[in-house]
């Protein structure tokens, strides 16, 4: 026959038993998250009880008990704690050699939940805590893994605070291993994740002409570094224009001259900050090319105004035409005819 396993869902599992004819029904103790025992008599052997151990409709321990003196099973009972541990009675051999035998289950913990830091943090020593598994409160002790190797053993809390040193920049897997207090055996937690980012961002302030250039990096790669945060960089420029909500890069241009102190604050998605404040120098803007300045076409107020004078003569002369005078060809006298031309 079929028993039907589940915990409360639409559609409960089944897991086929088999017929067995002349023996007691199958019997049932039902635990929590999916988990229960499922306890049937077997002629194979000559007489035994099959315990099955599941979780939802798999079968995760298999076992076959049977009393000291065998015998074809004629009663069959199941007392069940709710998480999964069950103590399994039964009755076995002939009238006049009848026993009661008992078998006893220790279920494993079922699969609980670990939290881990957000996704990218900055603390120098991360906080792991998990929950205890539903069906069994009081495990003997936990084992913490990173990254595929036991960074504590032991561990009779429900958190540990990693020590100074264990994990390096970057990604990171987190699992946790809780052994049953009862025998049961150990469940491991699925895989958790997330990284740690402890580097500030760095920035670099350029200036070119009146023109200021901010430029915010993070350093350590896609991979090792959290990224400068979204509007996380602010930017006060020193004659009191201010940028906020900016990310990686900002540029400012300078009305007038003089020596600015320029503040930049930015923050990356891990937490770090940096602050960078430069003074810097910008030159004045140029004068038009129209524009009369003392020493060209006027004299300054009050002053001397004979190399203007001079510069203004040099420049009339420069633009009177050129005349250009042609004198007469040389007359020479013709040996021949006496003539002259």
């Amino acid at each position: 026959g079929a028993l039907a396993v589940g915990t409360g869902a639409a559609t409960p599992s089944s897991v086929t038993l088999g017929a067995t004819p002349d023996a007691p029904p199958p019997v049932l103790a039902q635990g929590l998250e999916g988990r229960g025992t499922v306890a049937a008599a077997s002629p194979e052997g000559g007489g035994r009880v099959v315990v099955r151990e599941l979780a939802d409709a798999a079968v995760t321990t298999t076992q076959g008990v049977s009393g000291p003196a065998g015998g074809p099973i004629t009663g069959l009972a199941m007392a069940g704690a709710g998480n999964g541990n069950a103590l399994v009675a039964f009755a076995q051999g002939a009238a006049d050699e009848g026993q009661i035998a008992v078998a006893r289950v220790d279920a494993p913990p079922v699969p609980f939940a670990v939290e881990v830091p957000p996704e990218w943090t900055n603390v120098r020593r991360p906080l792991i805590t998990w929950q205890a598994p539903p069906n069994d409160p009081r495990p003997r002790d936990y084992a913490v893994h990173v990254d595929g190797r036991i960074v504590a053993r032991k561990v009779y809390d429900r958190g540990l605070q990693l020590p100074l040193g264990a994990l390096a920049d970057g990604p990171h897997r987190v699992t946790v291993t809780a052994r049953s207090r009862t025998g049961g055996g150990e469940t491991t937690t699925p895989v958790s994740t997330f990284a740690t980012d402890r580097r500030r961002p760095q920035i670099s302030v350029t200036r070119r002409g009146r023109r200021v250039l901010v430029r915010v990096t993070d350093p350590g790669g896609s991979r090792r570094a959290s990224g400068v945060a979204e509007g996380g960089t602010t930017v006060d420029w020193g004659d009191d224009a201010t940028d906020d909500g900016l990310t990686r890069r900002a540029t400012h241009r300078y009305a007038a001259g003089g020596t600015v102190s320029v503040l930049v604050r930015a923050l990356d998605d891990a937490g770090n900050v940096t602050t960078l404040r430069r003074r810097l120098t910008i030159p004045g803007p140029r004068k038009p090319a129209g524009d009369a300045a003392p020493g060209d076409d006027a004299p300054a107020a009050g002053g001397d105004d004979t190399a203007t004078t001079r510069a203004t003569t040099t420049a009339r002369r420069r633009a009177r035409p050129h005349r250009t005078t042609r004198r007469p060809a040389p007359t020479t006298r013709s040996p021949a005819r006496g003539t002259y031309r």
